[in-house]
């Protein structure tokens, strides 16, 4: 996947504080991905059938790309490699962290997207028997990028119909996490009621709340109902999530309380093919040596890149 941003933040750490900048090694040979999602058939087939027996689809292959970065631009001009320090300390920044991280590149038009990852197979890239650059393998958690985390805020005195957009790429449903506050009495009761009218009047609904809990927290990706006075709020649900179509939802909420809906959309990002080159003399031996291209730079131009909603 070529970036033409110039640099990068991993875990809430920018390579800035590294001295680095991300590399366009040779047209772009070192970043290279699947771009999209791949959806891949649930089905059975029978002997003597042409036909399949069509069950659904998944996605089993999250988004891999490799990601090539190394000095900055005053790094080569001084001609100072990357020491055995600095490696150890990039790797302890980059592959130390467990689980997945934010990696979030510095581009123009990526300023709002983020990927969820992990990062391995770190490699050295040496110029005439000098390290000025490595490379990384990334690993994404899913098939897609993120966007940053939306807050949707709902007061809801009795009754109230309002319009959630929901910029997915994902064709299926994208579940929210729901944090409830303010809960009053009403008529029926300390009750909450939220509809979406798009998926058919679908209702998560939780009745007779305890006059304890204050807050409640639905984290629907993980099924888990939370509160702050650690009821057991499950006998009081309807177990259905309130799920969220692509595009425009509308929801209407019953009873007295104040809902946010916290939302991070999964998105495509593709990089256009036609992205100009723009290549400088990397360093090298006697003055040859790989071609770089990199960052907003000198050497660096803006490409095309577009985020698939």
């Amino acid at each position: 996947m070529a970036f033409y941003g110039s640099g990068f933040t991993f875990n809430g750490i920018s390579s800035d504080e590294y001295h680095l900048m991300i590399y366009d090694i040779d047209g772009g040979e070192g970043q290279e991905s699947g771009q999209f999602t791949v959806r891949e058939p649930v089905e059975e087939r029978l002997p003597g059938s042409y036909l399949p027996l069509y069950y659904g689809s998944k996605f089993n292959q999250p988004l891999e790309f490799r990601l090539v970065f190394g000095l900055s631009q005053k790094g080569i001009q001084l001609r100072i490699p990357l020491d055995r320090w600095d490696m150890e300390a990039i790797a302890t920044w980059l592959t130390g962290p467990d689980g997945y991280r934010p990696l979030e590149i510095e581009q123009g038009d990526l300023d709002t997207i983020h990927y969820n990852c992990m990062i391995s197979e770190l490699r050295q890239v040496a110029f005439g028997w000098e390290t000025f650059a490595m490379s990384c393998r990334v690993r994404c958690d899913s098939p897609y990028a993120y966007t940053d985390e939306y807050v949707y805020k709902y007061v809801s005195n009795l009754g109230l119909q309002s319009e959630l957009y929901n910029r997915s790429t994902h064709c299926g449903y994208f579940l929210p996490k729901i944090k409830i506050t303010g809960i009053g009495s009403g008529l029926a009761g300390r009750r909450v009621s939220i509809k979406n009218l798009s998926d058919g009047g679908r209702e998560t609904l939780l009745t007779d709340i305890p006059s304890g809990v204050d807050e409640v927290v639905l984290d629907q990706q993980r099924g888990v109902i939370s509160n702050n006075a650690g009821e057991n709020l499950y006998d009081n649900w309807n177990f259905q999530f309130c799920r969220l179509i692509r595009g425009k939802n509308i929801l209407q909420f019953s009873g007295r309380f104040t809902a946010e809906f916290f939302c991070a959309f999964p998105v495509n990002v593709r990089q256009r093919d036609n992205r100009p080159a723009a290549q400088g003399s990397g360093p090298g031996t006697g003055g040859s040596g790989g071609n770089y291209s990199g960052g907003t730079g000198a050497a660096g131009k803006p490409g095309a890149l577009t985020i698939w909603y």
